[in-house]
């Protein structure tokens, strides 16, 4: 019910999401950097990110690639010179507006539906954790410097997942 419910939110509600999510961007002083940045690309890349955040609920992108295109990210805003505290503001922005969204929507509850917002609310912050984690990554490493060993990547996704993931799934 709550993958629906932020299926619908992702498709239906998505223009509003990303004007809302740009507003706060581009309003806050913790943001100034973006501020310059044209609205089509902040939206561009919110889409994308909210994409992301449900294809992976459905099982549809691997972590690894999550934290490639975080990584991606880190790179892209470290080059557009905007600094890293501001970067991880906007991670937190983006998770801050879905949760306001998604709440929002949700008016009555029962046991069970509670429950579910609980373990939906713990994958969505899981989720964004590692958006924050990777696009840090991305943004320390921007040069050009990529995995250099085999499995380093898999290293890193294993350690960020120990202690986090009881059922030892690839999330």
């Amino acid at each position: 019910m709550l993958n629906d419910k932020l299926a619908w939110l992702l498709e239906k509600q998505a223009d509003r999401m990303t004007r809302d999510w740009v507003t706060m961007l581009k309003a806050n002083a913790n943001t100034a950097s973006y501020h310059k940045l044209k609205d089509e690309s902040l939206v561009q890349r919110i889409h994308e990110v909210y994409e992301k955040l449900s294809l992976w609920m459905e099982w549809e992108v691997s972590s690894r690639d999550l934290a490639r295109y975080f990584m991606m990210i880190g790179e892209e805003r470290k080059m557009q010179g905007i600094s890293l505290p501001e970067v991880v503001y906007a991670v937190i922005l983006a998770r801050r507006n879905l949760c306001d969204h998604l709440f929002e929507e949700v008016i009555t509850m029962n046991a069970l539906d509670m429950q579910r917002l609980i373990e939906f609310n713990r994958r969505v912050i899981y989720f964004f954790d590692k958006a924050v984690y990777f696009v840090m990554m991305g943004y320390e490493h921007f040069q050009g410097e990529k995995e250099k060993e085999e499995g380093w990547l898999d290293g890193v996704l294993h350690a960020f997942s120990v202690g986090t993931n009881p059922r030892g799934e690839d999330r």
